[in-house]
């Protein structure tokens, strides 16, 4: 099943597939059983920390696409932020977590975006 996941991340054994809101526990190995969901689709994932899950969401609002950050434990928001209208036609081509308080975005159709801001880099 791993295999049919493409573009999926793992933190602490639960798969956090791309554009599905269910989450998969392959804990203990072998018996995989829903663990959750967060109620947003059509983003792409990155994983921040064991504790820490990041989404790159469209905005449903006409603004800029909207970064969440997400407990993947309790399956709870910790914060969002909203980023720039230019970005809002953005489609994503990866997003990766750069330590402290950065992540990459890279578009396909637009320059690499650097963001930095105090969300990504609060603990845990």
């Amino acid at each position: 099943m791993r295999d049919r996941l493409v573009g999926a991340v793992e933190t602490e054994g639960v798969i956090i597939p791309p554009s599905s809101t269910i989450h998969i526990n392959f804990q203990p190995e072998g018996a995989p059983v829903p663990a959750g969901r967060f109620n947003f689709t059509s983003c792409i994932v990155a994983i921040r920390s064991p504790t820490r899950v990041m989404m790159l969401c469209p905005n449903p609002q006409p603004q800029g696409p909207i970064l969440r950050m997400l407990d993947p434990t309790t399956f709870t928001s910790i914060g969002s932020i909203t980023l720039p209208a230019s970005l809002m036609s953005a489609s994503w081509a990866d997003f990766a977590y750069l330590g402290g308080d950065a992540v990459a975005m890279l578009p396909y159709d637009q320059p690499l975006q650097i963001l930095h801001a105090p969300l990504i880099g609060s603990p845990p």
